[in-house]
């Protein structure tokens, strides 16, 4: 099944963090994982980036690509991948933030 909407993101990506935890967790960076965490479920393909970046890319992540200053040698795709790229780090933080938080509870 292919994952095309935010939810389906989150939740997928919620619950690799979640079966992942304890192997983060022991990292002596666990940011290396979350980067490659985002990386991996960035979208390579044309169609899938321009669907998801115009479907359900958060507003506040639109031409997020200017932070690092892009020139002029990318494609719109390319700057469509990078919004999406920041929108999956963030959230890849936050979720990481809550499976911590949902642990720590339970502990």
């Amino acid at each position: 099944m292919a994952i095309t909407t935010a939810w389906e993101y989150r939740k997928a990506i919620k619950e690799d963090l979640v079966s992942n935890y304890e192997e983060i967790s022991e990292r002596a960076y666990p940011e290396d994982y979350l980067t490659e965490t985002a990386d991996s479920w960035t979208p390579v393909y044309n169609g899938d980036i321009i669907e998801l970046w115009h479907k359900e890319l958060p507003n506040e992540f639109v031409d997020s690509w200017q932070e690092i200053g892009a020139g002029d040698d990318f494609t719109i795709i390319s700057l469509m991948r990078i919004d999406i790229y920041f929108w999956l780090s963030a959230l890849v933080t936050e979720l990481w933030d809550e499976v911590k938080e949902e642990k720590e509870e339970v502990a």
